[in-house]
């Protein structure tokens, strides 16, 4: 397996705090099946601005400490890039990091609200030929209350990514509900762990993948397994073709 969004590097966010949690964290993976991790740090929050080398020096200290403890998993770079005013600017002076250096690009909403240029801050990153990646959308306060924006959003291009503990239940029954909702109408292309600290953590992954199976439809996480290669490839994302007839989730939610 490969997860797409995880804070393992120590001591750069609310993360792994030292190179122990992060070794937790490596080994804890590895016995779940996950040999690729693309690390994200916050990147633009009030509390964390770690740009491309901070992070690139964190990966390769991190990855000598994995190889040094026989830890047969590999991290490679990327953001969580929270949308604000300058990151358009950031990204052109290189010093935001798209996921394994792709085309694909991690952005965080506002907890609350999506920005007022959010479709012209899309436009300018089609322009530059990449492809946002929205982490956790089932857990934002606005799409939780007006789902029809997602949509909206998937329209101009934009990928989502689900946190593998929403799907659990790990943040309440509604941001479960909503979740598996979105995988229904298939607006959903990655599950990803965006582990942390025990709430949030790594080992959720595969039981994700497992429930969904079981709850949606079987071979569902296949495909959001192999979209995370293609992502880590560069490769085109594809859509899942459902076998049975799809409900308007908007309507009922």
């Amino acid at each position: 397996m490969i997860d797409i969004h995880c804070h393992i590097l120590p001591g750069l966010d609310d993360g792994a705090q030292t190179l122990e949690d992060a070794l937790a964290m490596a080994e804890a993976a590895v016995e779940q099946g996950i040999h690729t991790i693309i690390a994200t740090p916050h990147h633009a929050t009030r509390s964390y601005d770690n740009e491309a080398d901070t992070v690139r020096d964190a990966i390769q200290q991190l990855n000598t400490s994995l190889y040094l403890h026989n830890i047969p998993l590999n991290i490679v770079p990327g953001h969580e890039i929270r949308v604000h005013a300058k990151l358009l600017d950031e990204l052109d002076s290189h010093k935001l990091l798209t996921l394994n250096e792709s085309r694909y690009i991690m952005l965080e909403l506002p907890r609350d609200h999506i920005p007022a240029g959010i479709n012209e801050t899309l436009y300018e990153l089609r322009l530059r030929r990449l492809v946002p990646v929205i982490a956790h959308p089932e857990r934002h306060t606005e799409l939780l209350s007006e789902p029809a924006r997602l949509p909206e959003l998937a329209e101009q291009g934009v990928l989502f990514q689900l946190t593998a503990g929403s799907v659990l239940g790990h943040f309440g029954k509604a941001v479960q509900k909503f979740s598996l909702s979105l995988c229904r109408e298939g607006l959903i292309h990655f599950i990803g762990s965006d582990a942390h600290n025990a709430i949030r953590s790594i080992d959720q992954l595969d039981a994700a993948y497992d429930f969904i199976d079981m709850r949606i439809e079987e071979g569902l996480s296949n495909h959001y397994r192999q979209n995370a290669y293609h992502l880590t490839e560069n490769m085109e994302i594809s859509e899942w073709n459902f076998h049975t007839k799809k409900k308007r989730w908007f309507a009922f939610w």
